[in-house]
């Protein structure tokens, strides 16, 4: 069956081939020709900065020997949390008081 399949799809389907290729020589052509337009300084973008510069990871402590002590193993550290920016705040509203 896979193999007839196989066959008889280039007679059924095999118009999208074509289409297909038909569409990428399209776009390579208006590629081509676009113009390059300079943007105002404000819309240009900065190249990064190295992420060591702004993200510090200090070392994790020992490894533990059993399965239970390995569950959260670094978050018994309190450099190591996850809430080194402070506490997450949620809000106190609903959402469907909200949307009445």
């Amino acid at each position: 069956m896979e193999m007839h399949a196989a066959n008889a799809w280039s007679r059924t389907w095999g118009f999208i081939t074509q289409s297909y290729k038909e569409m990428v020589e399209d776009d390579i052509q208006t590629r081509k020709s676009r113009v390059k337009v300079d943007l105002p300084s404000h819309f240009q973008t900065r190249v990064p900065s190295p992420a060591e510069k702004h993200i510090k990871v200090s070392p994790s402590p020992k490894v533990p020997q059993t399965a239970q002590g390995f569950t959260g193993w670094r978050s018994a550290v309190p450099s190591l949390g996850l809430e080194c920016f402070g506490k997450v705040h949620k809000g106190r509203t609903s959402f469907l008081k909200e949307m009445k």
